[in-house]
């Protein structure tokens, strides 16, 4: 990850901000420091189109791994293919393009199912158990069992999204880089991208995408824009709608490979996530402290100013943290209720790319996950609402 030297920090300190020839608004200026603290590698905000704050780490902009923000990207993929009728419908049955499914509870399972996480493939919360080491990730998809009934349980899987790569590539006859290019990214003039694949040459959905800050933007605009750039229809916009509507009925805040953000949201801990964290095998004298803080808060920041007010450092809430991530359970829940404000998709580390449309407001933040990446300072869980508070503001 590259590094603010000192002399650019106190630069930076005594003038406006000058990111990219512009000089930053005040409405972002705090937002702008959030990420530089948290070393972000990429900010990009746009406001009803255009670059508002453009700043990148080291003043020279790099192609990110974005994680799990390649799914909502593979997302406008699917949404291409259906406005242009390359696949029929999203209920068409993936058995259609993997026939070996055309038997038992597999046969039931469509693309829609893949897209909002209700596949009900045997799923396993961490990637590096069995998707990671695969050679052969489609194939990983495809033989997984099925443990729920298909669309009755919402289950966020790694393992059933990559087979949507598998059928990217026999609908349009391209594998999905080379889809996306031709289709999205060439009339964009996105040139400059990466995309990870395993031994067998599959690409991945779950994750993969290297791409530069500015050019994400210019994927959340797109959205924003009804599927519309530079006077061209690329998607329909019954699939931009669509796309963000929510996904089933099983989880609220799920869209097609999108998240929702609502207006309200409240955090809570109750006996049912204290009983699974005791059944995982989480150290008693940790649960004590949990117990403690059982209830409901107003913000996430409220309930992580509690978890920091039971535990007796920093170290002890993080190796918490890693260990619930570990074992596949939820230490809290949250309560979604209000209308829609905006979109978001998200990847670990802290890379993302946040829609408000009613504010026209896109941002990005992307951050480098390699050996100098600190979990506990470079997250900047909070972007999305910072985001959201900034947009209230600069819409005055």
């Amino acid at each position: 990850m590259r590094k603010l030297t000192l002399p650019i920090i106190a630069l930076l300190c005594v003038l406006p901000s000058l990111l990219m020839g512009q000089v930053v608004e005040k409405e972002y200026k705090q937002l702008l420091k959030s990420a530089k603290k948290s070393n972000s590698d990429a900010l990009v905000v746009l406001k009803d189109g255009e670059k508002v704050v453009e700043y990148y780490s080291d003043n020279k902009t790099q192609k990110v791994q974005t994680m799990s923000v390649t799914k909502s990207v593979v997302g406008l993929a699917m949404a291409k293919l259906f406005s242009d009728g390359v696949i029929d419908s999203i209920d068409v049955p993936v058995a259609e393009y993997f026939p070996e499914w055309q038997q038992g509870q597999k046969k039931d399972i469509t693309i829609k199912h893949l897209m909002n996480h209700t596949s009900g493939l045997q799923n396993v919360a961490s990637a590096n158990v069995e998707i990671n080491p695969a050679p052969d990730v489609l194939q990983l998809g495809l033989c997984a069992s099925v443990v729920d009934t298909p669309g009755t349980e919402f289950s966020y899987n790694n393992k059933a999204v990559n087979i949507l790569s598998g059928i990217i590539k026999k609908a349009s006859g391209k594998p999905i880089d080379e889809y996306l290019k031709s289709t999205i990214f060439t009339p964009m003039e996105i040139n400059d991208f990466t995309w990870g694949t395993d031994e067998k040459g599959n690409h991945y959905v779950m994750s993969g995408l290297g791409i530069h800050g500015h050019d994400l933007a210019k994927l959340g605009q797109l959205l924003l824009q009804d599927g519309s750039w530079n006077g061209q229809q690329l998607i329909d916009k019954t699939w931009t709608d669509r796309l963000l509507q929510q996904g089933s009925s099983l989880n609220f805040r799920s869209a097609l490979l999108w998240w929702r953000i609502p207006e309200e949201k409240k955090y809570f801990i109750s006996d049912k996530h204290i009983n699974n964290m005791q059944k995982s095998g989480i150290d008693e004298s940790i649960l004590s402290k949990v117990k403690n803080i059982k209830g409901e808060y107003d913000s996430q920041g409220q309930l992580l100013k509690a978890f920091k007010s039971k535990f007796d450092s920093r170290q002890e809430t993080f190796e918490f943290r890693q260990a619930t991530i570990e074992k596949g359970i939820k230490p809290y829940g949250r309560k979604l209720s209000g209308p829609i404000v905006g979109y978001k998709a998200t990847g670990d580390g802290g890379q993302y790319l946040v829609l408000y449309p009613k504010q026209n407001i896109v941002a990005v933040r992307l951050v480098d996950t390699g050996d100098n990446y600190n979990r506990k300072t470079d997250n900047f869980a909070n972007f999305p609402n910072m985001v959201f508070k900034v947009a209230q503001k600069a819409g005055r």
